[in-house]
């Protein structure tokens, strides 16, 4: 036979011939399968092979070379159906890797509760203060006259010489001046 079906469990590949070529032969196999030790039993050459991938896109192979000859086999390996895993629905594969990385899965939603806590604590809105009462009339001693160069009933800023606050709505900046020269020069 040139093909061979391994399971889960493995298979053993047979090559029958004379015992003193039997101990000569080379083998070499392609990727998804492992071979075992070989031993010679009933004038045969078994070579125990297991399967070692998820998935075999190809069919791997196991290639057997009598060294003397340069006479080459190759033996077809056929993956069993039942040592697959059966194609499933999105909802059971979902379920099954939740329950596989069910530590990572935890972490995460431990994860996002504590960021939701927190960030809701930290963004309450705390109850809006009371309003703050009116102040009270300055009560201004008669003896010294008062001293205002702009009418009580302004809204604005002023200081004693009369120049508006920065930051009182009536203020303007005043126009950009020309760069200074900082760089100062002396040739003396």
């Amino acid at each position: 036979h040139t093909s061979v079906e391994v399971g889960v469990a493995g298979g053993v590949v047979r090559v029958g011939g004379h015992s003193a070529v039997l101990d000569l032969l080379e083998t070499r196999h392609s990727e998804g399968i492992v071979l075992g030790s070989p031993w010679l039993e009933d004038g045969e050459l078994h070579l125990p092979v297991s399967l070692s991938a998820a998935h075999y896109p190809s069919h791997p192979t196991v290639t057997v070379t009598v060294p003397l000859t340069g006479q080459t086999v190759s033996i077809t390996i056929l993956p069993l159906v039942s040592s697959c895993r059966a194609p499933t629905g999105f909802m059971s594969a979902l379920v099954t890797d939740l329950l596989v990385y069910y530590q990572s899965v935890l972490s995460i939603i431990v994860a996002i509760v504590a960021a939701v806590y927190i960030t809701k604590t930290l963004l309450a809105k705390p109850p809006s203060p009371k309003p703050a009462p009116p102040p009270a009339p300055a009560v201004t001693s008669p003896a010294s006259p008062p001293e205002q160069t702009q009418e009580a009933g302004s809204p604005y800023l002023w200081t004693v010489d009369n120049s508006p606050i920065y930051g009182s709505p009536i203020f303007r900046r005043s126009p950009p001046t020309q760069p200074r020269n900082l760089a100062q020069f002396s040739y003396n």
